[in-house]
Parts: structure tokens; C-alpha cells; sequence
């Protein structure tokens, strides 16, 4: 029965997933218990120790369906309840991410875009062939936002961005909110980032959300977060 659920998650939407079912897959998910369904629009994500490593880290992401590419302008809004950080967690790690493909060239990148938990601040990380040049693929790249967090709390990150390996852009408020529906909450300007966002060689990009580190950690971690509204092309 165990391998059936398995089976059924990896090959299918999330179960239940009301909101937009057919939009997101569960291909990065390694383990079905991994992925929570709270309500209709909520679910917890958790990583642990010991568990299958998945393209280099560990990992339990949806991933959405849509592709992007260079000189897209795309709107989207996300929100996330900020876990506790404790001894035997990792260090860093990322909850939400537009990641690149190179279309099957030999190349490899870092995510152009990451909101990225690091004690008790998110960063938002950015990524492009010179950060890549100067940085290497195991660098920390460029970081182009900054917010200060509280365990336990509810944050929606809303944004607009422009993928283009010199002349994109990036822009984005931060609100603080009582629960996940982030209703009447103040928004407060965080990002403001011109200059390369993504890659020359790059076909096209993608979103995920969940949890994902490549630091060691000994202790499991969960997180809550809301399904992401669905990415906008504005331009």
C-alpha cells in the first residue's frame, strides 16, 4: 500500500490539490509521508536525516509545470511559515526557487532566484553567468535581499522579475502576517535588483517550492506554506 502511495505521488499531482491541481508535479518528492495536505491550499514539507539524495541535496518540492524564458517578465506572490531553527538543522536552506534547464547541455548553474532561510533572516539570493564566473557553481552568489524573520510566523514574499542573462531585474515586497491568508498586511520593500537574472545558454525556467539544503543537518525539519499564486507572464 506503502509503494502504491509512492507511486501514485510521484507520477501524479499532489493528492487533493485543489488549487490548481494540474499545475504542479511531485517528481522531486522522494517519499510521500514527506508532503503533508493541510487544508486546500496548505501543506507541511519536511526533510530528514538518512533520506534518498535527489540531483545533489536533500530535498521534498512541488514543482510547477509552466516554463519561462530570457526577456519574460513574470509576477507571482508566495507565502511561507517561518520554522524554528535549532542545533542539528541545516545551516541554510531554500524554500522557494526559480531554477534553470539548459536543455540538455552539459552546463551547470545555480538557481537565478532563491529565498533562502539562514537563522533568523531570509535572503534572496540571485545567480547569472558573471556571479557565476567570479562566485563558481559552489559559491554563495549574489545576495539582493535581506529581511529579518520570527520563528513561527507567517511572511508572504510578493515580486515582480525579469529573466535576462544581462538586462533582467528583480523587485519585491515583504509582508508579515498573522496567518496564511495575509489579509490588510503592510507591505515593506525589500528587493531591488538590475543587472543579469539567469543565463545566456539557459532554455527556460521553472518554479518549486518546499524545502531543499545541501548543508548536513541531523535533526528532521518541517515547513508550512501556502500554495504559491500561480506565476504570472506580464510581459
Amino acid at each position: 500500500m506503502r509503494a502504491y502511495a509512492f507511486l501514485c505521488l510521484m507520477t501524479t499531482p499532489i493528492l487533493g490539490f485543489s488549487a490548481h491541481a494540474s499545475s504542479w508535479t511531485s517528481k522531486r518528492v522522494t517519499e510521500a509521508r514527506l508532503v503533508r495536505q493541510v487544508d486546500a491550499r496548505t501543506f507541511d514539507f519536511e526533510i530528514y536525516p538518512g533520506m534518498r539524495v535527489l540531483n545533489g541535496g536533500h530535498r521534498t518540492e512541488l514543482t510547477h509545470k509552466t516554463y519561462f524564458k530570457n526577456g519574460d517578465v513574470i509576477s507571482m506572490r508566495t507565502r511561507a511559515r517561518i520554522p524554528k531553527i535549532a542545533p542539528g538543522h541545516p545551516r541554510s536552506l531554500v524554500f522557494a526557487q526559480w531554477h534553470e534547464s539548459f536543455g540538455g547541455l552539459d552546463l551547470k548553474g545555480r538557481p537565478p532566484f532563491a529565498l533562502r532561510l539562514r537563522g533568523n533572516e531570509v535572503l534572496m539570493t540571485a545567480w547569472n553567468d558573471e556571479v557565476l564566473k567570479s562566485h563558481g557553481v559552489s559559491g554563495a552568489g549574489s545576495v539582493v535581499g535581506q529581511f529579518p524573520v520570527r520563528a513561527g510566523e507567517w511572511y508572504e514574499f510578493e515580486y515582480q522579475l525579469k529573466f535576462h542573462p544581462t538586462e533582467g531585474w528583480m523587485s519585491g515586497v515583504v509582508r508579515s502576517c498573522e496567518n496564511e491568508k495575509c489579509l490588510d498586511a503592510k507591505p515593506v520593500a525589500w528587493i531591488r535588483h538590475t543587472g543579469g537574472l539567469g543565463y545566456e545558454a539557459a532554455s527556460h525556467y521553472y518554479y518549486k517550492f518546499g524545502l531543499y539544503t545541501t548543508h548536513p543537518f541531523t535533526n528532521s525539519l518541517k515547513i508550512r506554506q501556502s500554495v504559491p499564486d500561480e506565476p504570472v507572464k506580464v510581459q
